[in-house]
């Protein structure tokens, strides 16, 4: 229409009979990984940065039983005469780049296929699924324990993952913070005393393992009394300027499915205030 602006989304759809549009893709190759924009070629680039990198491609692929989550696969050449190794690489790229940035697998490549012209030939890359299940087998080390056993089977169900190792890492099987806090209310149920945080800092399944029973034997042992510290949320509320307080407000309407019995929901609001300090 006359006088209307029309904006450059970067996506990349197709006009339906009915009129409507349906999205296809980006055409900045931009994707969308557990919840954080990702620019495939920022990460291609950082890995082409690495000693011993010839070539490198980036691109998702769908896991989960549905296949509805994506996961960052790396293809990457050797330089001449050098050889790979996925750990150490992928440890490097810890180190250059976000954890949500780094891909979940890589795979190791002669050479990248290209097109006629010379472009990188998407369609022509390997399945990384077959590459996928040799490593993980290959690193594989069974859970040791009853701690890391469970935390084991918790990590299954929350990331839909099958034989967890003890040197899996909560990023690497596509963990972020939302299903961080699903891992720690499962684990709470079992009697461990872990935080969001805990889970997010050390993301190693035996090492998590080990601050588990760090803490719970610890907070068994001394349970917390008087002031409790402030969650970092807090911390901001409380050092705000009192603007637009309202912005802080969270309400929700829940509606009883039956006849609401009154003196139950007293006593799990009283367990409620037990459980946070």
């Amino acid at each position: 229409q006359a006088g209307r602006k029309v904006y450059r989304s970067g996506d990349q759809v197709v006009r339906l009979p009915s009129g409507q549009l349906q999205y296809v893709g980006r055409f900045d190759d931009q994707v969308k990984v557990r919840g954080y924009r990702v620019e495939l070629g920022e990460v291609q680039h950082a890995l082409l940065q690495l000693p011993g990198i010839g070539q490198a491609a980036v691109v998702t692929t769908a896991i989960g039983a549905d296949n509805s989550m994506l996961e960052l696969v790396a293809y990457v050449v050797p330089a001449s005469g050098e050889t790979i190794d996925s750990d150490t690489l992928r440890a490097a790229l810890h180190t250059q780049l976000p954890a949500y940035m780094v891909p979940s697998h890589l795979v190791v490549l002669a050479a990248l296929p290209v097109t006629a012209n010379g472009k990188l030939d998407r369609k022509a890359l390997p399945d990384p699924a077959q590459s996928i299940q040799s490593q993980r087998a290959a690193r594989y080390q069974a859970p040791q324990g009853e701690v890391e056993e469970q935390l084991a089977a918790v990590w299954s169900s929350v990331l839909r993952r099958e034989n967890i190792s003890r040197q899996d890492n909560f990023y690497d099987l596509g963990g972020d913070s939302i299903k961080a806090v699903m891992v720690v209310s499962r684990l709470k149920q079992a009697g461990f005393s872990l935080k969001v945080g805990d889970v997010l800092r050390t993301p190693v399944l035996h090492e998590l393992a080990e601050q588990a029973q760090i803490l719970t034997r610890h907070i068994s042992q001394e349970p917390i009394v008087g002031p409790g510290e402030l969650s970092p949320i807090q911390h901001e509320f409380f050092g705000h300027s009192k603007v637009d307080e309202h912005h802080y407000n969270q309400s929700v309407l829940l509606q009883s499915a039956s006849a609401l019995q009154a003196e139950g929901l007293r006593q799990s609001l009283a367990q409620l205030l037990l459980h946070h300090d």
